[in-house]
């Protein structure tokens, strides 16, 4: 999976949102609850996003070791092997964590230089199947007559703030977001359409009409943009893309994990 479970005592919030923000411009995909819409079932968003991580990053410390959050969080990951942690202060964590080689933090504060922070930053990217902006270019052309799958496509994604729509939703911070397929010219000729699937209460109000949770994108008008499609958000959301190949009866499918942050390229970089 392709994004980063951040688990932490919401006493430390101003270093999961340091962690957060670094892990961002190294252009991982994070998830912490912070993220969490007004009126989603909390506890079905954490277990569905834990079982769906690629790695989930624990912060210790004297209040996240007595949390049962951050404790079930942190055992969920051990059992799944994607836990990575770092420590924040001089407690230790409880048992039977800390005996994985953790990351000492205790003097960071927020730089992306130094060899522990570092270090941290390569464990959560290893642990995390990248199919992001830098993953997407190893992906492989198909043969002739090979079958396009998973592993010639990707969906990638880039997004800044637009704070001219915050009115729109209740005064809450907005997102501008672009989605498109990457891989090479020889999988994306092949493909005739792509359909999106949003979060089903999605709606973005600056549309005419309005864009809902099913967009359908056809070869002939969006092929040379990749399938690229824009919309604005308050929250982070999963979209899936069932993309049709000519000649094959079962769609591609894939999935992004929408991680709001300001990027600091736009996806026209990334596109062919």
């Amino acid at each position: 999976m392709s994004f980063v479970f951040l688990s932490y005592s919401r006493e430390d919030l101003a270093s999961a949102k340091r962690v957060a923000s670094l892990l961002a411009r190294k252009r991982l995909d994070v998830f912490w609850d912070n993220h969490i819409r007004f009126g989603d079932d909390l506890k079905r968003v954490i277990v569905d996003r834990l079982e769906s991580a690629g790695c989930v990053l624990v912060l210790w410390s004297k209040n996240s070791s007595t949390s049962h959050w951050v404790n079930y969080e942190a055992q969920t990951a051990l059992e799944r092997k994607t836990l990575v942690e770092a420590r924040l202060d001089a407690a230790k964590p409880p048992p039977p964590f800390g005996v994985l080689n953790t990351a000492n933090l205790q003097k960071w504060r927020g730089s992306a230089k130094g060899t522990e922070i570092q270090r941290l930053i390569e464990s959560v990217s290893s642990r995390v199947n990248t199919k992001s902006l830098e993953g997407a270019f190893s992906l492989a052309a198909p043969l002739l007559r090979q079958q396009v799958t998973d592993s010639h496509l990707a969906l990638v994604h880039t997004c800044w703030r637009t704070a001219q729509y915050d009115e729109r939703f209740d005064g809450a911070e907005t997102y501008r977001w672009d989605i498109a397929l990457y891989g090479s010219k020889k999988a994306l000729d092949r493909i005739h359409q792509v359909t999106y699937f949003l979060h089903p209460a999605y709606e973005i109000p600056d549309g005419d009409p309005p864009s809902y949770a099913v967009i359908t994108l056809r070869a002939r008008s969006n092929r040379k943009n990749c399938f690229r499609l824009r919309q604005i958000a308050n929250g982070h959301s999963l979209v899936r893309a069932h993309v049709r190949v000519r000649g094959q009866t079962e769609p591609v499918k894939l999935s992004r994990y929408i991680n709001l942050f300001n990027s600091t390229a736009r996806i026209d970089e990334y596109l062919m």
